[in-house]
């Protein structure tokens, strides 16, 4: 066997190789089960978040900073510990060189692996992010605010949950559940009456609206809708066009939504001619909110989006 070494150059080189993918150093030297070993690491971390995207509990945002954190650490760490061995190996050349050692091979399996990769179930078909682009659900979000939404099927709908439903134009629009399928619905003064009871308000205090586009001291109301868990709270800022709306019955299969801005909010109360939501089909609800995200100037970081 020859005792020929490497350079530090083709040393690094190989080690180097690791940062692509952990193991593929591994397979210049010719160590095709620390190899496999070390590339299926990943592999085996994207898998187990997949799994737990879809049958896990629903993440929070403990959670998900938990999951983000392992799946970095368990990346970083099989590629720091692929390249150091790869390193320490690396300083013998051995004469016998299969086929897997050469460069094409390498590049090959690369391009294998990263396609094993892109097949990997999508987190997005379980949780996105979001960002809110109007006031419209202002003071719960505001303009320009981040969160997590769980997608998909989210089962029996409760009145005081905020949903993400797809507009008719396409958009993604984010409302309050204020009228279930059978529900009679109105809105008095400002009010809203479901089943021809009035859901009552509590002044929490006049403030400056944060929205850009509507300025001025807004009226922040305490509400609960029946069934709903605690209170919510909306802004009114004056009488506007659709704090009447005459009673309606919410259709089978359909929703009936409420922006919290209620003055500035194209919801079920507006016709879709004017861009609004009118009733909307419960097939059209495609998530729920959870929690703020972890950005950059996002006010508060992680907290739950109250329901």
């Amino acid at each position: 066997m020859s005792t020929a070494r490497r350079g530090a150059p083709a040393r690094l080189g190989i080690a180097a190789l690791n940062l692509l993918w952990p193991g593929l150093g591994f397979l210049r030297l010719g160590e095709v089960r620390l190899a496999a070993g070390f590339m299926a690491v990943p592999l085996v971390l994207l898998f187990a978040l997949a799994a737990y995207f879809e049958w896990g509990t629903e993440l929070t945002f403990a959670s998900w900073a938990a999951l983000a954190l392992a799946l970095l650490l368990g990346h970083l760490t099989a590629v720091a510990v692929s390249a150091a061995i790869c390193w320490r190996h690396g300083a013998k050349r051995h004469p016998a060189r299969h086929w897997w050692s050469r460069w094409y091979a390498i590049a090959a399996i690369w391009v294998a692996v990263m396609g094993i990769n892109l097949l990997m179930p999508d987190p997005q078909s379980n949780y996105r992010h979001f960002y809110v682009p109007s006031e419209a659900m202002e003071p719960t979000l505001i303009r320009n605010d981040r969160f997590v939404a769980r997608m998909g099927e989210l089962g029996p709908f409760r009145r005081g949950e905020i949903v993400l439903v797809t507009a008719p134009q396409g958009a993604v629009y984010v409302k309050r559940i204020a009228g279930l399928p059978g529900d009679r619905i109105a809105v008095a003064g400002g009010v809203v009456m479901i089943n021809g009871g009035a859901v009552p308000q509590r002044l929490v205090r006049v403030e400056e609206s944060r929205s850009l586009g509507f300025p001025g001291p807004a009226r922040r109301l305490a509400e609960r809708f029946p069934g709903e868990g605690g209170d919510h709270e909306i802004y009114d800022f004056a009488p506007s066009e659709f704090d009447d709306f005459a009673e309606t019955l919410v259709r089978p299969g359909y929703l009936f939504l409420l922006g919290d801005n209620r003055d500035h909010s194209a919801d079920s109360r507006v016709p879709r001619a004017l861009a609004g939501l009118e009733q909307v089909p419960v097939s059209d609800v495609v998530g729920r909110p959870l929690f703020f995200s972890w950005w950059p100037g996002q006010r508060m970081r992680g907290r739950p989006i109250s329901e």
